[in-house]
């Protein structure tokens, strides 16, 4: 048990160092034009390196003995964590993780926590902008290419305001790495630029379509740093991450609905 567990972190940095190299191989302002074979790699290595280092175990998160933990601060004022013992007694207190469990089945949200919820928009974000490059291939009309860019610009718009008022200051505060989070927020900010800057053209105009695969580019490399180092210290944090992604939840609805919801797409069109 434990000669096959030491083998597992000795072949670690191997699986990651060639994920890395399959990664950068491709320059960041073209990563819509990756070749399938190249995807094929890299996802099999993303496969390799979860079944090598997986998700922490629920009672990585657990304290020792039963008592509360209150993270104060901007979007964190329900965050309670419950640390309770490996095997609680009948009269320990862990209300606080069924109440979550109860209120994600009343927000019928299929999500396991925050981090799911937040990945899960990566993926979404990832698949439109496959598709924005399908429509760029086949010549769509440009009016198709502005909704789907649009829908774009709109999706990341939401997921970063609920990551930086909500997400970003819980982790902060539970893991205390300033220069981890300043970071994504810096990243969040060159996304940023690149909508603005999408925004303020349009599909006839030259350069667009570039500018929306510069933001493809920033967007997937930022969703990858943040699954490798952003969600693994929340994973490990005592944060109550099934809370967080109710409030999360929440907070998007609530974006959504201010906007007047999201852009319909175009009809999906795939390539002769």
């Amino acid at each position: 048990m434990h000669q096959a567990e030491g083998q597992s972190k000795s072949v670690a940095p191997i699986v990651e160092d060639a994920r890395r190299d399959l990664f950068d191989a491709v320059p960041r302002t073209s990563l819509l034009q990756i070749p399938m074979e190249h995807w094929v790699s890299l996802q099999r290595a993303n496969r390799c390196s979860k079944l090598i280092c997986p998700r922490p175990p629920h009672s990585a998160c657990q304290l020792p003995t039963s008592q509360s933990l209150t993270f104060s601060g901007r979007g964190l004022r329900r965050h309670r964590v419950r640390a309770v013992s490996r095997t609680p007694s009948p009269n320990q207190d862990v209300r606080v993780v069924f109440s979550a469990k109860e209120c994600f089945v009343s927000t019928a949200i299929a999500y396991e926590d925050a981090v799911d919820l937040l990945d899960s928009d990566h993926k979404l974000v990832q698949k439109l902008l496959i598709q924005f490059q399908t429509l760029h291939e086949s010549g769509a009309p440009p009016e198709d290419r502005r909704t789907m860019a649009e829908r774009i610009c709109a999706e990341l718009t939401i997921h970063t305001q609920i990551e930086e008022e909500l997400f970003y200051p819980a982790v902060r505060e539970a893991t205390g790495d300033d220069a981890l989070l300043d970071h994504a927020e810096e990243e969040h900010q060159e996304a940023k630029d690149l909508i603005a800057r999408i925004q303020a053209m349009g599909p006839e105009d030259e350069g667009y379509d570039d500018c929306v695969q510069q933001l493809a580019g920033a967007v997937m490399a930022h969703v990858m740093e943040e699954r490798e180092r952003v969600f693994l210290q929340a994973r490990y944090s005592p944060l109550d991450l099934r809370g967080l992604a109710v409030e999360l939840y929440e907070r998007k609805q609530e974006l959504r609905s201010a906007a007047g919801g999201m852009p319909e797409l175009p009809p999906e069109k795939t390539p002769e």
